[in-house]
């Protein structure tokens, strides 16, 4: 048989705290914080404690980590960077390091066929932008001079000549007055 104590509460919260190496009153802050739950009763106004429990005696040691893990270095984002003291030298020795890089990531012959890729890259760049600012200058403008909200409910939705900002002119029976019509009249409260 174990020999197990009767009233296992036996402890004042000074000698408690003595047992795990603590002050009296951290103790009394783990109990105003609930971490001592099951560990503590509360009889004619006085706190009695039990013993802590031991620490396993079998514990598995873990060596850790065998070798340090290689360092991560954040380099910002140095492509989209908006900062005013981003500097052209700073960009140009960002772009140097990231080509350093890759230098030992690719082979020599592909290396050896880059500046060649490069240029063909800017050249459909370029042809790409003219593409774009042609198509830009021959389709005309329009002035947008409301808010961009519309009514859906509106009969016209579905048609093409809804959209512009003169269609109620050439179109008034398409349109239904909205939020505030002939009908409206002002709330009253009682």
């Amino acid at each position: 048989m174990s020999a197990e104590k009767i009233n296992p509460f036996d402890l004042n919260r000074t000698e408690y705290a003595e047992l795990l190496g603590i002050s009296p009153e951290a103790v009394r802050m783990r109990l105003r914080r609930g971490k001592l739950e099951g560990e503590y009763r509360f009889e004619n106004g006085k706190y009695f404690f039990r013993a802590p429990l031991k620490a396993r005696e079998n514990q598995v040691m873990t060596t850790g980590q065998m070798s340090t893990l290689k360092k991560k270095i954040n380099r910002g984002a140095h492509e989209t960077s908006k900062n005013p003291r981003y500097y052209p030298q700073l960009k140009a020795r960002n772009e140097a390091v990231k080509l350093a890089a890759l230098k030992y990531k690719i082979s020599d012959e592909i290396q050896d066929r880059l500046p060649r890729a490069i240029e063909i890259a800017q050249r459909e760049y370029l042809d790409d932008r003219k593409k774009l600012e042609e198509s830009n200058s021959q389709r005309s403008r329009l002035h947008q001079y409301t808010t961009g909200i519309f009514n859906e409910s509106n009969k016209g939705y579905d048609d093409l000549r809804y959209h512009n900002g003169r269609a109620h002119e050439s179109q008034p029976n398409k349109f239904t007055a909205t939020n505030r019509g002939k009908d409206w009249t002002k709330k009253e409260y009682y």
